[in-house]
């Protein structure tokens, strides 16, 4: 009878200190989850804020492009130039 009881406070015994281990590792993984999803948030947050500033230089460089293509830019430099042209003398090599 007192082997069978010592048995079973052994078993109990072993049974609460796994409990407290699944408890304390479950503890650990949820703060180290959570961190970890803090640090993946302002990472998120900073990539979009770069991909937000990129496409606003993308958006003034394609102004920027548009205003340099302007057939009317061109003729306006050459008027500088020359004092008598015409537009028959310029020629849009572009394809548009």
């Amino acid at each position: 009878m007192k082997k069978k009881k010592k048995l079973l406070s052994t078993f109990v015994t072993a049974l609460f200190v796994v409990f407290v281990l699944s408890f304390a590792a479950f503890v650990g993984t949820s703060i180290f989850l959570k961190a970890y999803n803090v640090s993946l948030t302002a990472q998120k947050k900073q990539i979009e804020n770069d991909i937000s500033n990129i496409k606003a230089e993308i958006d003034t460089l394609e102004t920027q492009i548009a205003d340099l293509q302007a057939r009317s830019r061109v003729l306006n430099m050459v008027d500088g130039e020359m004092q008598s042209t015409t537009s028959a003398n310029v020629v849009d090599l572009s394809g548009n």
